[in-house]
């Protein structure tokens, strides 16, 4: 991945609905948008880190292990909840 300032937060909030959710429907759910948009967003976020980041199982999406990079850095935390306050689109 390039530059951490260059990804639209936007997306880090969608990565942080995936983990919480487990499902890009309940996902979509939770930000107040359709799952297609959520969908393209978890495509784009994968084109930005050069992973999957999140695989389907029987149990719900699962974190790859660059997936795990990304979430135990907390990207998502600091960058979504600290500039937002929380993971709602607004």
């Amino acid at each position: 991945m390039g530059d951490i300032r260059a990804v639209d937060l936007n997306l880090l909030a969608v990565f942080d609905a995936l983990y919480e959710t487990r499902s890009v429907t309940r996902a979509a759910g939770r930000l107040s948008l359709t799952q297609p948009t959520v969908s393209g967003m978890l495509g784009r976020l994968r084109h930005a880190f050069s992973d999957p980041l999140f695989v389907r199982t029987a149990g719900g999406m699962r974190l790859t292990p660059g997936g795990w990079k990304g979430q135990s850095s907390g990207v998502a935390d600091s960058s979504v909840r600290d500039s937002r306050g929380s993971t709602r689109f607004r």
